[in-house]
C-alpha cells in the first residue's frame, strides 16, 4: 500500500525492516569464492661454492683434507633437514632417502698430482693455483667416492711421497652439483725415510682413524 510520504509499504512490515530490505537490494552482488591454486613447490637451489680446503699430513702417504660446509647449511631450516639425514650413507650418485629441503646431501673431492719438482715450484709461485694445475696437468682426478652431509674432513691414503698435491671440494644435493672450491695451496708429500715400509705407516694411520667410520675413503 502507499504510505505516508508517497512510499510503498509492505503490509505487516515495520519501517526499519523495510529500510534494511531496501539497503540489501542496493548492495553489490557477492563474488563467488574461487579456490586458490596450490603454490608451486619450492625449488631447491644448488649448493653454494665452498671455501678452499686445508690439508694436514698424517705421514708420507696419507693426508687429512678439511673443509667448511657452504654458508646455506647454517640456516635453521637447513639444520633441521640435516638432522634427518644424519646416519645415512651416501656414496656415488645421490641415492636413497634424503630430505627434499636438504641444501647439501654430500661432498666430493678432486685432486691434481704433480711429480716434477720444476712444476711444483711453478705452482708455489703462481697466484692462481687451479689455473696453473690445468695448464700443467689438464683436468683433475675426481674421486669416485663421496662423503655424507655431516662430514667436514676426509682421510686420503696411498699418495706418492715427494709428489705435490692440490685438492678441491664440491657440495651436491638433489638439484645437482655446486661449483668446485678454489684450489688448495700446493701440498708437498714428505719423502719416506729410507728403510721404512708403508706397512708400518699404514698401521699408524689406522690407529688414528675413529672406529666404525664408514665415511673413510681411500685414494687408489
Amino acid at each position: 500500500r502507499l504510505g505516508a510520504g508517497g512510499r510503498w509499504q509492505v503490509a505487516g512490515m515495520a519501517g526499519a525492516d523495510q529500510g534494511r530490505m531496501a539497503a540489501n537490494a542496493n548492495a553489490p552482488a557477492m563474488t563467488p569464492l574461487v579456490p586458490t591454486p596450490p603454490s608451486e613447490p619450492r625449488t631447491l637451489a644448488l649448493p653454494a661454492k665452498m671455501a678452499m680446503v686445508t690439508v694436514l699430513p698424517l705421514n708420507s702417504f696419507a693426508v687429512t683434507v678439511n673443509w667448511t660446509p657452504p654458508a646455506d647449511v647454517f640456516s635453521r631450516k637447513s639444520r633441521s633437514a640435516l638432522a634427518l639425514a644424519r646416519g645415512k650413507s651416501i656414496t656415488g650418485n645421490l641415492t636413497g632417502e634424503t630430505s627434499p629441503d636438504l641444501p647439501v646431501a654430500g661432498y666430493r673431492l678432486r685432486y691434481w698430482s704433480i711429480m716434477s719438482p720444476e712444476d711444483s715450484r711453478y705452482l708455489q709461485s703462481h697466484f692462481d693455483v687451479g689455473k696453473a694445475c690445468h695448464q700443467l696437468k689438464g683436468d683433475p682426478e675426481v674421486l669416485p667416492d663421496s662423503w655424507g652431509p655431516e662430514t667436514s674432513s676426509a682421510v686420503l691414503k696411498w699418495l706418492i711421497p715427494g709428489n705435490t698435491y692440490v685438492f678441491e671440494v664440491m657440495a651436491f644435493n638433489a638439484a645437482g652439483e655446486g661449483d668446485w672450491s678454489e684450489a688448495s695451496m700446493p701440498f708437498l708429500m714428505p719423502e719416506r725415510p729410507d728403510g721404512l715400509g708403508m706397512e708400518g705407516e699404514e698401521e699408524e694411520v689406522e690407529a688414528m682413524e675413529p672406529e666404525g667410520d664408514s665415511r673413510l675413503k681411500q685414494m687408489k
